[in-house]
């Protein structure tokens, strides 16, 4: 099991949805259930916890373990031309440890909604999908000074967020 990043095209709430035996929405196939939305993370913009939205299409560009993306974020950061939290730090997710300890503070910089983020669960709604594709197409002008690995990470999530800008999401599970 790894991260699956998933994003979603022309969604739209669904206001009644059918509910199952269970007390809960059944989900059929072009309908996704939101788990976290807006309840805990501000990215999540006006997407309700615990609903159904139907979608128009869906793609999962990006998959991969937590270590790689937590080394993308930090490497994203790092191009992005934020200052590791302690300098001279040997500790491998010190740029985006500054990025954290910036959003704990109230500032916001370029894709901080996207590396101040649980890679685990979650969603990000469509205003913050375009925010974040903007910071991602700014930053890519500094992917040389990534590794080839690294760019490839990149090229897959501007795909999934150029995906997901189209009035839809990006889920990550």
């Amino acid at each position: 099991m790894g991260l699956d990043i998933t994003a979603y095209k022309g969604t739209k709430l669904i206001e009644k949805p059918n509910m199952g035996d269970t007390n809960h929405p059944e989900v059929w196939a072009n309908q996704v259930y939101i788990s976290i939305g807006n309840s805990e993370w501000e990215q999540g913009d006006d997407l309700e916890a615990g609903q159904v939205y139907e979608f128009s299409d869906v793609i999962s560009v990006y998959s991969s373990s937590y270590s790689t993306y937590g080394n993308l974020r930090n490497e994203l950061a790092r191009i992005a031309g934020y200052e590791p939290l302690i300098a001279g730090s040997k500790y491998r997710g010190i740029y985006a440890a500054r990025v954290c300890d910036n959003w704990e503070k109230g500032k916001r910089g370029i894709l901080s909604e996207l590396i101040y983020f649980a890679d685990n669960e979650g969603e990000i709604g469509t205003k913050t999908t375009r925010k974040i594709l903007n910071d991602l197409h700014a930053i890519s002008k500094n992917s040389s000074e990534l590794n080839e690995w690294n760019q490839g990470l990149l090229t897959d999530l501007i795909q999934t967020f150029e995906f997901a800008a189209v009035d839809g999401f990006v889920q990550f599970n």
